[in-house]
């Protein structure tokens, strides 16, 4: 996950994590600086397709496949992701 958010340049500000050992998953909240909505959209997509993640999503956003904001809401600049890892 770290190499496809670096392959981005993108910088994470913030990272944490929570295990699920019984469920073998991980829950990675971070915050990553993005500049533009196609950084997320792109850095999203990427991590969706990395083996053993789960999901991959804006925080607050409805599903997994919803990262960018809907129409009429604005877009942060430095945006949580929640990866889930099995």
């Amino acid at each position: 996950m770290t190499a496809v958010i670096s392959g981005h340049k993108i910088n994470m500000l913030k990272v944490d994590t929570v295990t699920r050992p019984r469920a073998h998953q991980a829950i990675v909240n971070a915050i990553l600086e993005i500049h533009r909505p196609e950084e997320l959209d792109a850095v999203l997509t990427e991590l969706r397709g990395v083996s053993g993640v789960l999901s991959a999503m804006r925080k607050g956003a409805a599903s997994p496949r919803t990262a960018a904001p809907k129409k009429g809401e604005k877009s942060e600049k430095a945006d949580s992701k929640r990866l889930r890892r099995a």
